[in-house]
């Protein structure tokens, strides 16, 4: 069944999926820092545990010293699968773990 819409509720009807989906993108957007975060964070811990220097991780993990710093402080907010994956064989962990709160 058809509905007739007024303008005026066709506009307030467009408003509010536009207010939706702005916080929808909003959600998306922290949710996604705080996973970088958290990449950054655990990568601190990780090392601290184990008494490894950034350049350590770097050569045990075949990466550039400036890939690991990068992803340490948050500059590299889209670290490949294929590095989260040499960063978590070189701390015996999975890449889960690295993404964890």
């Amino acid at each position: 069944m058809l509905r007739r819409f007024s303008c005026e509720s066709f506009e307030v009807l467009v408003l509010l999926r536009y207010k939706e989906c702005i916080l929808y993108i909003i959600f998306l957007i922290s949710k996604y820092t705080i996973s970088v975060m958290s990449i950054a964070n655990n990568l601190q811990k990780l090392r601290a545990e184990k008494k490894y220097s950034l350049e350590r991780v770097a050569r045990l993990a075949d990466l550039s010293l400036s890939t690991v710093v990068k992803i340490e402080d948050g500059t590299n907010q889209n670290p490949t699968i294929d590095t989260l994956s040499k960063i978590a064989k070189v701390f015996e962990v999975k890449v889960d773990d690295l993404m964890q709160k």
